[in-house]
């Protein structure tokens, strides 16, 4: 049995259904995968009352271990959250198997608390510095720039071009009619054209660097170059979780992700033309530094320069190390 079959095995038959929806990508983000991942703890947990502590806490490190070394090696969100809720609930010795399952729980919900209130902190300061503007382009869905386009006032205008590598505009579509937001959706390509009637650019983030890069979406690039052109401020807006620490203990820095894009051509390409055409591209990518105008998260309005301290004090206060 392979390790994905034995993670999967551990779990009941709706919660292997949550595994599913993150190892065959039916649920995209980092955010809701998180989220699935702490259901499938919650799931580990409910079903073993009965277990051992030690095995319990087995289980537990098995299912935290997996995702790390799998998914929360593209995306950090996913790592660093399952590095603070395991870290002290892993490392104690417990009598009973209900300590520990108290301990891990207090431990979820204190990290799930404190998420919300970093990004609704990391909201109020784009918000603040966005004040008096009418128009505002984002860039490729984000949950935290959704958040923060809810908390506009209302009369400011969402520009969203469509970033058709992935679809990524589209998801902002049905919640900001819900809103009754304005809001002008573009092909990416007309971006060069609109961008200077608007104010401010923003975008999320898939990773944060140390040295302040951001990796995201294909066309995260080609914005961040064109609001440079026409001296738009450009921000990336994202909780200090997405951090990328690796860097700190000199290990490797993610490449831009590969990605072949036969599949989204069906529609307009034949099957047999397709096998003879070569598709493969990226569809995430990094934007340097010298194009962000500032990263925005929970503390504070911070410049790229300023990331690196940044990031060892939160190494430190999450735990995670080399």
């Amino acid at each position: 049995m392979n390790k994905a079959s034995y993670i999967r095995s551990l779990l009941s038959e709706e919660a292997k259904k949550l595994f599913d929806d993150i190892a065959y990508s039916i649920v995209l983000g980092a955010n809701a995968q998180i989220s699935l991942i702490i259901t499938m703890i919650k799931d580990i947990l409910l079903n073993n009352s009965s277990a051992s502590v030690e095995d319990l806490k087995t289980s537990v490190k098995n299912i935290i271990d997996y995702y790390q070394a799998t998914r929360g090696q593209n995306s950090r969100a996913i790592f660093n959250a399952l590095s603070i809720i395991g870290s002290s609930a892993l490392s104690c010795n417990y009598k009973t198997n209900r300590d520990f399952k108290n301990a891990l729980l207090d431990s979820i919900e204190h990290f799930e608390k404190i998420s919300k209130q970093n990004v609704d902190t990391a909201v109020k300061y784009a918000v603040n510095i966005t004040l008096g503007q009418s128009r505002i382009m984002c860039f490729d869905y984000s949950s935290t720039v959704e958040k923060f386009i809810s908390a506009l006032p209302p009369d400011v205008e969402i520009v969203i071009p469509e970033s058709r590598a992935l679809n990524g505009g589209r998801p902002y579509l049905n919640s900001l009619v819900k809103m009754e937001r304005k809001v002008h959706y573009i092909p990416d390509t007309c971006m060069m054209q609109v961008l200077p009637s608007c104010d401010s650019v923003f975008i999320g983030a898939e990773t944060i660097y140390v040295d302040g890069t951001a990796f995201n979406t294909v066309g995260s690039d080609i914005l961040s170059v064109l609001a440079g052109y026409y001296k738009t401020p450009y921000y990336v807006l994202s909780p200090l979780i997405k951090l990328d620490l690796r860097s700190i203990y000199g290990e490797h820095r993610l490449d831009s992700m590969e990605y072949d894009y036969a599949n989204r051509y069906t529609d307009t390409i034949s099957q047999d033309l397709l096998s003879k055409l070569n598709c493969n591209s990226v569809k995430l990518i990094s934007v340097p530094g010298s194009l962000i105008t500032a990263f925005i998260c929970e503390k504070g309005v911070l410049s790229p320069q300023s990331m690196f301290p940044i990031a060892l004090d939160y190494a430190k206060e999450i735990g995670v190390s080399s």
